[in-house]
């Protein structure tokens, strides 16, 4: 009687019930029969999904806690570092707000059609060169970030392969060639943890990777040089853009 409904009506908004787990990742509950039917006939519809729900014997389902995981985002609050289009983080201060100005300066540039994303933060990058028609592969070595932006990714579908991490250095060295790789906002961290000059001896790892290479680098030039780190106050670097960019070119 199903097979013969859906067959004769189609899918009819009946809720589909999901749930997603603290990866991210999405989990099917009920709807697996509808589901089936409509892709062995060929129906392709915008299904209706539940995310919050009570099924047989008490099992409730629940959606992702989005606002729960980006409030522990360094700066932590009511802060995002990537652009987040959901409501539920609508009115939130913005780290990066030439953000959509740098994606739109990538994507003018692109080569190819596939795309590495090291160090995706909250997947904006990913989700907007996936939009364009890009096959991308993001990767981050923080749990809640990456878990946020598949999230965000599966409730837009938006078709991103994501990635948890521990070194992006291990990742790229096992995983061939790409026609892009962005590594935007990532170098200053690693000298953060190793070093400056460890951290750029890092970036061999890019030689050879990509068709072109998206580079951030680190550099102080208003005034004079202080050679702090914003957030820590820590010693880090002391050189300006230009020579940032000379040091990269150096290793790559």
């Amino acid at each position: 009687a199903l097979y013969e409904d859906i067959k004769t009506n189609g899918y009819n908004g009946s809720p589909i019930l999901v749930w997603f787990d603290e990866d991210g990742f999405i989990h099917l509950y009920d709807g697996y029969h509808r589901l089936s039917i409509m892709k062995y006939l060929g129906i392709e519809a915008k299904v209706v999904c539940k995310t919050e729900w009570t099924g047989i014997g008490g099992v409730v389902g629940k959606d992702f806690p989005l606002v729960e995981e980006l409030m522990q985002v360094p700066p932590e609050g009511n802060w995002l570092y990537q652009p987040v289009d959901d409501d539920r983080v609508k009115g939130w201060g913005l780290a990066r707000g030439h953000t959509p100005e740098r994606l739109d300066h990538i994507a003018q540039n692109l080569v190819g059609k596939t795309v590495l994303d090291i160090g995706c933060s909250e997947g904006y990058f990913s989700r907007e060169l996936a939009k364009r028609g890009y096959k991308v592969t993001a990767i981050d070595n923080n749990k809640g970030l990456l878990a946020s932006a598949r999230y965000l990714s599966t409730i837009s579908s938006i078709d991103v392969d994501y990635h948890l991490v521990d070194d992006w250095k291990e990742f790229v060295d096992q995983n061939g060639h790409f026609d892009n790789i962005l590594f935007l906002s990532v170098l200053h961290n690693d000298m953060k943890v190793i070093g400056v000059e460890e951290g750029l001896k890092k970036l061999e790892t890019l030689r050879g990777k990509a068709g072109r290479l998206f580079l951030e680098g680190p550099y102080y030039e208003w005034g004079e040089s202080t050679g702090k780190h914003g957030f820590t106050g820590k010693p880090l670097f002391d050189f300006s853009a230009k020579e940032s960019v000379v040091k990269m070119e150096e290793v790559l």
